[in-house]
């Protein structure tokens, strides 16, 4: 006959119960650990699984640290990439503006300078404005480039003329006074507008505008002695220009005059037809001018010596200028 239970089996029955169900809770978070999913099936053990730090529990695991590491940092929630990877600096993206350029100033390739031009790109000094065409109109057809002509340049100040300087940039020269002609000063030097011979008619200009300056035809040649201004010349052997003398008549034979001070054989400036101005000339206008026996060798008194040779230079306009016109008929004094 079964025995009576007792309120001590009951007892017993509850902690027996308490206990097992101890076991389930405990044998349910071991089966979590361990992989073993809900509704019991368990993890795949073919599989590869990342974890912050090794648990001797799993079979495939890979351990990746607590943090990201290499060329990554921040969390693994929020990862970021480093400044430089794969040996080179990480850039920004190269960005295209709305008027479809873009610059490589911060963003510079391998081996190749941010100024420098990429097949297919004009630089910035290669790419200029077209004179009357919109930004951005096609330049072929009606609107392809046109002849350049001084109309397109840019407005200069009135009445000039240019020339360009020894740097290379065009240069503006005022123009001269009446009846004076641009010149040059020299490989070196910038042009000039200086006095010469010829209006807008080619007429000479009978009283020069200055002292030591003249008017009318005019020559470069060499100089066989030194010589100034005023002082009447002839064609010696050698071909270069000498100072005459009324001595003998083979040094009377005036050609030209000197309208320059000019070293001996050096070039410079000869008159040969026209006015010469010298506010230290003192003549009567009207007379007869010589060449002399003395410097500067011009006179308006004929030559009275034995041999002497009377070669006429020209006529006294006024008491300072000379009209220069020189006689090849020479006559010697007996």
């Amino acid at each position: 006959m079964p025995r009576k239970r007792t309120w001590q089996d009951e007892l017993e029955d509850e902690q027996r119960l308490a206990i097992l169900e101890q076991d389930r809770t405990l044998a349910a978070a071991r089966m979590k650990d361990i992989g073993v999913i809900s509704g019991g099936t368990p993890a795949p053990n073919d599989a590869d699984y990342l974890v912050g730090t090794a648990n001797a529990d799993l079979s495939a695991e890979i351990v990746v640290g607590t943090t990201p590491g290499g060329e990554l940092g921040g969390t693994w929630p929020s990862p970021t990439v480093d400044a430089t990877h794969s040996g080179s600096a990480h850039h920004a993206a190269v960005t295209i503006g709305a008027d479809g350029q873009h610059s490589l100033a911060t963003q510079v390739l391998s081996g190749v300078a941010a100024t420098a031009a990429q097949a297919g790109h004009a630089t910035t000094a290669q790419i200029t404005k077209l004179d009357g065409i919109a930004t951005g109109a096609d330049v072929t057809a009606d609107n392809a480039p046109k002849a350049h002509g001084p109309s397109k340049h840019t407005e200069g100040t009135a009445w000039r003329m240019t020339y360009y300087n020894a740097a290379g940039d065009e240069t503006e020269i005022a123009l001269g006074a009446d009846n004076t002609v641009l010149t040059s000063t020299g490989a070196a030097g910038a042009p000039a507008f200086e006095a010469g011979g010829g209006g807008s008619d080619n007429d000479l200009t009978a009283i020069p505008a200055s002292d030591h300056t003249a008017s009318g035809l005019t020559v470069t040649l060499t100089a066989g002695t030194s010589v100034e201004f005023g002082v009447p010349c002839y064609i010696r052997n050698d071909s270069k220009m000498t100072k005459c003398l009324c001595d003998v008549e083979a040094t009377s034979r005036c050609v030209a005059l000197a309208i320059a001070t000019i070293a001996q054989d050096a070039s410079g400036s000869f008159l040969l037809h026209g006015f010469a101005r010298d506010d230290d000339w003192n003549w009567t206008p009207g007379n007869f001018v010589y060449v002399s026996t003395g410097l500067p060798a011009l006179s308006q008194t004929a030559p009275t010596g034995t041999d002497d040779a009377i070669t006429i230079v020209g006529v006294a306009l006024t008491a300072d200028v000379l009209y220069f016109n020189p006689q090849l008929v020479v006559v010697e004094h007996t």
